[in-house]
């Protein structure tokens, strides 16, 4: 991580949805920057073909948070396409007056394999019905 924030925040990355998972399209958040964040809230969507290696059709899921907060920074947005998993979303904070700090931070501030965030941010994800 090169940025230096002094306060608690977790970084939203992709997840790898599944052992296959290879890539997603970024389909659409369900909250915007400085929105709260609440327990077992959907915030966004991915769609892919690779969550199975005998299944190549498309799924769009849903991700549901299990943690609270505030989205401070958004870095991917909705249409975006093959986003590799590990790469960062977007930024939640503890506190609303902290969002400020991630202003003019991008993505790239908070590419590492070092874990230097308060945590790893925790989320279930759905397969979307009708999708």
């Amino acid at each position: 991580v090169t940025a230096s924030v002094d306060c608690e925040f977790k970084v939203i990355s992709l997840p790898k949805l599944s052992p296959s998972f290879k890539c997603g399209d970024f389909e659409k958040w369900h909250v915007e920057e400085g929105d709260q964040i609440e327990m077992h809230q959907l915030i966004y969507d991915v769609k892919t073909t690779s969550l199975t290696d005998t299944d190549s059709a498309q799924r769009c899921l849903e991700i549901e948070s299990h943690e609270e907060g505030w989205l401070a920074r958004v870095f991917v947005h909705g249409g975006e396409e093959s986003i590799m998993p590990g790469t960062p979303l977007g930024i939640m904070v503890e506190e609303k007056d902290n969002i400020d700090l991630f202003a003019k931070l991008s993505a790239n501030d908070f590419l590492s394999d070092s874990a230097d965030f308060t945590g790893e941010f925790v989320y279930q994800a759905y397969t979307k019905k009708g999708a």
